[in-house]
């Protein structure tokens, strides 16, 4: 019994060490203390990404890793490349002493690239007069944006990307944020221009789904067709484009000047004479260069052309017969900058055409343009229908004018816009220097007699004859320097139809008769501000010793006030509800206003009156009493009776 009782004892200690040996199951553990498995994040770049253990794996033991694109581990990845998230389980596989060992998970996200550029090009195709299609890469203007050349034709606009791969989506709107980003509301179905002043904002966007989306905005318009000028006769030819191309083709054209031109004293025939007809609606580019020594006569409104084999006939037409006298007459739609006029010699007499007597002669001269017109109809695209000048120069200049109604500015004779946005009706750095102006009123027909006498004046303007309309004008940056103005507010002589003989003006104004009270308004900016215009901007303009002589028959009929002469733009300026606009302190801004601007300048108002003795028959020689080059009377004791004799409102005697 003792012995049995022995052995029973000893088995049951090997089993219990057995169990403790061996396990539960009777297998090991591995140990994978040191084995991690970590999330990663890579970015696209074509290649294949993995997640490593990191550590040692036990003898014996292997691992297995499968990718998965969803976290629930059904949809297995070969490799790991596109832009994504993906889950990763790594399998492990030991000998059969051991357990099953845990399996590792971690994620692996491959982000986007992105692109290193977006190039792209634009391309307008178009048909030609022969119905076939046309390609036409646009060009790049130096500022980021890109043109095409106008011809007259629809262009239809499509993207081009020489960057490889990815998908490219344009979208094209009209407008475009302050930042340059695209307004959404802007959005445009078109992708088509055609005149000048068209344009069109085209969003381009590049993605893929390796690549986060990259987009570009390229603006792209249409610019005039550029017509170089070398030559006189070249600068004649912008006349003759007036009777050979429409004004559809005009409007889109660049005249480009490419070198000074001398005129040799030749007599100019100003582009555009005629009332209503005949616009300049196109651009003149003068590229900084100058147009020299021409004259303006009577035969600059009235002359032939030879055009295409054929003679052009050129003469203010009816029912107003208005005369437009300066390098440009009448314009619309156009642009005129960088160019400078010197030695410009003006000598003109409205009595010298005898045009018909039937309606009021009006004469205007400005020497780059003589009226600014405001037409819609000749607008193209987004173009404005009013005309800009900027950085525009008259200097050396000597004009001589007689006239009935005269509107006379060194560089504008009428402005007749009208523009709610000043910044695309441009009036900017106009110089006006040594120049001589001398401006009598005449009368304009032998009829002297008929129902339009009573507007006959005079406003003379350093930069500006008249501003008559114009919602809003900015003259900004504008200088006349060394200006001589003489004004002469009475007429030089009247003819009597039913006598055929000559009146002497001065007899007729001590009579109390015609031409005692005709207005002289002188401005050394503007001449005369009409009510037409609704507000009017004078910005950092300077005028530096204008001199003037102002003839009249009484002092009231003379208005001078520096920088403008008669102000028919009153009241406060007025917002959409018809409140005063305020300045920072609360005050009322002007209709009229002059901000930073400087007058230095005299000027002398002379009253002037006479009679011819009795006996002295009338003539046009002795019945002008504006003898000798500076309008001065001069008292001749053999024709004039010394009682009616007044110079500066002192009576002359022998």
């Amino acid at each position: 019994m003792k012995k049995h009782f022995m052995y029973y004892v000893s088995a049951f200690v090997l089993c219990m060490l057995s169990v403790v040996l061996l396990g539960a199951c009777g297998k090991k553990d591995y140990d994978m203390s040191n084995i991690s498995l970590s999330d990663a994040t890579f970015t696209y770049d074509g290649n294949a990404h993995t997640i490593e253990l990191k550590g040692e794996l036990p003898n014996g033991v292997t691992a297995d890793y499968k990718y998965y694109s969803d976290a629930t581990y059904e949809t297995e990845v070969t490799s790991p490349v596109d832009a994504g998230k993906y889950y990763v389980v790594v399998k492990f596989t030991g000998d059969a002493k051991h357990n099953p060992i845990e399996d590792k998970t971690a994620t692996l996200t491959i982000n986007k690239a992105v692109y290193p550029n977006l190039d792209v090009t634009l391309r307008a195709t178009y048909l030609d007069d022969d119905n076939q299609e046309k390609t036409v890469m646009a060009k790049d203007n130096g500022d980021g944006t890109l043109y095409l050349e106008s011809i007259n034709k629809e262009y239809t606009i499509s993207v081009n990307s020489t960057t490889p791969n990815g998908t490219v989506t344009t979208e094209f709107y009209n407008e475009l944020n302050a930042d340059g980003t695209v307004k959404e509301s802007s959005k445009s179905l078109s992708n088509k221009l055609t005149n000048y002043g068209d344009k069109v904002h085209i969003k381009i966007t590049l993605s893929d789904e390796n690549h986060e989306p990259i987009s570009v905005v390229r603006t792209i318009t249409i610019e005039r067709k550029t017509v170089e000028i070398r030559t006189y006769e070249d600068l004649e030819n912008m006349n003759k484009d007036l009777f050979t191309k429409s004004i559809e083709e005009r409007v889109n054209l660049r005249y480009l000047l490419l070198n000074d031109i001398d005129c040799e004293g030749k007599v100019w025939k100003t582009i555009g004479v005629n009332f209503g007809q005949d616009y300049f609606v196109s651009e003149f580019n003068g590229n900084g260069h100058t147009i020299s020594n021409f004259k303006l006569t009577e035969q600059s409104v009235v002359y032939t052309l030879e055009v295409n084999g054929e003679t052009k006939t050129v003469t203010p037409n009816t029912p107003n017969q208005c005369v437009h006298l300066g390098f440009f007459g009448y314009i619309a739609s156009a642009e005129i900058h960088d160019v400078t006029f010197d030695n410009v010699n003006v000598k003109f007499d409205m009595r010298a055409l005898m045009l018909s007597d039937d309606n009021s002669r009006y004469t205007y001269y400005g020497t780059v343009f003589a009226r600014a017109e405001y037409d819609p109809s000749f607008a193209a695209g987004s173009i404005s229908s009013c005309t800009s000048i900027y950085n525009v120069t008259v200097k050396n200049s000597n004009i001589d004018i007689k006239a009935a109604k005269a509107y006379i500015g060194g560089i504008i004779g009428i402005e007749h816009n009208k523009n709610t946005n000043e910044s695309t009706f441009l009036r900017k750095n106009l110089k006006v220097e040594d120049v001589n102006m001398n401006v009598s009123l005449c009368h304009w027909s032998k009829k002297f007699l008929n129902s339009n006498e009573s507007y006959d004046r005079i406003s003379i303007g350093g930069i500006v004859g008249e501003t008559q309309s114009g919602d809003v004008v900015v003259y900004e940056d504008c200088k006349v320097i060394n200006l001589n103005v003489v004004g002469k507010g009475y007429y030089d002589v009247l003819y009597n139809e039913s006598t055929g003989a000559f009146i002497n003006t001065v007899s007729a104004m001590n009579g109390g008769g015609y031409g005692t009270n005709k207005p002289l308004s002188v401005g050394g900016i503007l001449g005369w501000n009409r009510s037409g215009a609704k507000e009017i901007t004078l910005k950092n303009c300077e005028v530096t010793n204008l001199t003037a002589a102002l003839y009249v028959k009484s002092k009231a009929h003379a208005q001078f006030n520096g920088l403008y002469g008669e102000n028919s733009v009153q009241g406060n300026r007025q917002d959409s509800n018809g409140a005063d606009i305020v300045d920072g302190e609360g005050n009322p801004i002007p209709a009229l206003y002059e901000e930073n601007c400087t007058f230095t300048g005299t000027t002398g108002i002379y009253i002037l009156g006479g009679k011819l003795k009795e006996g002295v028959t009338p003539s046009e020689d002795n019945a002008n009493i504006a003898l000798g080059d500076n309008a001065g009377f001069v008292y001749t004791p053999d024709k004039y009776d010394p009682n009616y004799v007044y110079v500066n409102g002192v009576l002359v005697t022998e």
